[in-house]
């Protein structure tokens, strides 16, 4: 599906009901099904990844598809290791390509005896159905902390107490402190420092849980205000206290002109003068935001480094080529630095030149935050085709018809 963003904002803004934050959700799914009583999860995330970890929980299978979600898909495996399914977990698109030996690896020290059906380090597995045990595991934490955060959500059911023994640098280290303060809101005793996980055994406790707006879908309202100036956006639900390390957002869209003022249910945002001129980030703790920023330099021609992004080339697609390649297409150039850094020159005059392309085309490259990013240049571009751009579904569904509320007419 392409769809085709005509028209600079036409009035001057909107009310957008932003979806509930799908790294919570997920969680939250996991913990709910491990509980001994069920509780009620209010503004569940609605995107693909939720729903495929949703139903992968509902039903016991001999074969496993988790879709193309990593949380979705990592989380089961750890969950059907300790619940001690027989079956094969797969996956689609570019999940199958995407690494999962650091969390196998621990589940096996663990005694799950999990084996490779094709190709090691890749999905699909098989689970042989035998009973996890003991009090010590390593993990490698430098490639994703998602395997981090799948080993800690079952911990408490594992043995008397499990001890995480974390090697490397922990990666989007916000993402496992969210992991730990949901499962001390739930009842479990833990302690989290750069070297270890102490999980104390125990059972999460029942309770009717709120989900926070995504502050990464919030992002592309953030980056349309700052590209676009005469927005003013109210984000429903949003709050600056949040569990998402995703929330540093507003302070850095702070610096490059866009403030936000909290209300009584959400943030309202608007664009300020800003006299910055260069820009720089190490993204390690919130690689979702990077494409945002980006962007966001790359319209205004803001000179910016981007750092920490050595998690980027494992996504939903390689992060770092697809963007390079897509502002090619604008003739902005983005030097790739090394494998976790790139680099944007300013130009005092990219503003103006945006503004009178007549029309441009991108490719999502399959990869739902490429796309919600480059609908960022419709702020400033009269006329933003994207294709592959059904993608959004993976993370923010209904993302092209909140655009329309903004004043963007949407041609699907």
């Amino acid at each position: 599906m392409k769809v085709n963003l005509v028209g600079r904002t036409s009035r001057e803004g909107g009310s957008i009901a932003l979806p509930g934050s799908k790294s919570i959700s997920n969680r939250l799914l996991i913990i709910k099904a491990l509980c001994v009583q069920d509780f009620d999860i209010l503004y569940l995330s609605d995107s693909q990844d939720t729903k495929d970890l949703q139903e992968l929980l509902r039903k016991r299978s001999a074969i496993y598809n988790t879709g193309e979600g990593g949380t979705s898909s990592r989380f089961f495996i750890a969950y059907a290791a300790l619940k001690q399914y027989q079956c094969v977990v797969g996956a689609e698109g570019r999940m199958k390509r995407r690494p999962v030996s650091g969390l196998v690896d621990s589940l096996n020290q663990l005694g799950a005896q999990i084996a490779y059906v094709n190709n090691d380090n890749l999905l699909p597995v098989q689970l042989k159905g035998y009973r996890l045990k003991g009090d010590v595991v390593e993990l490698n934490a430098s490639e994703s902390s998602q395997f981090a955060s799948a080993i800690s959500l079952i911990g408490p059911y594992i043995g008397n107490g499990l001890r995480v023994q974390l090697r490397g640098e922990i990666v989007s280290q916000s993402y496992l402190n969210m992991t730990v303060a949901l499962m001390r809101d739930f009842g479990i005793e833990l302690n989290l420092n750069e070297d270890f996980i102490q999980i104390e055994n125990g059972i999460y406790s029942p309770k009717t849980y709120i989900v926070e707006a995504d502050w990464s879908a919030a992002s592309y309202f953030y980056l349309l205000v700052a590209i676009g100036r005469k927005l003013e956006i109210f984000l429903e639900r949003l709050k600056l206290e949040s569990l998402q390390g995703d929330s540093v957002l507003a302070k850095l869209m702070t610096e490059i002109g866009v403030e936000s003022k909290i209300e009584l249910d959400g943030i309202r945002i608007f664009s300020v003068e800003s006299e910055l001129n260069e820009f720089a980030y190490d993204f390690t703790n919130c690689p979702d935001l990077a494409l945002t920023f980006i962007v966001c330099c790359a319209a205004l021609g803001l000179e910016g480094t981007f750092s920490g992004l050595q998690t980027l080339a494992n996504k939903e697609s390689n992060r770092i080529e697809a963007i390079r390649t897509e502002l090619m297409k604008l003739s902005i150039e983005l030097e790739v630095l090394n494998d976790n850094e790139v680099y944007i020159p300013a130009s005092q005059t990219r503003l103006r030149e945006l503004s009178n392309m007549a029309k441009i085309v991108f490719d999502s490259h399959g990869d739902h935050r490429i796309a919600m990013a480059l609908s960022g240049f419709a702020a400033v571009i009269s006329d933003v085709t994207i294709s592959n751009a059904e993608v959004v579904k993976k993370s923010y569904p209904d993302y092209w018809k909140d655009l329309e509320k903004i004043g963007i007419n949407v041609i699907r």
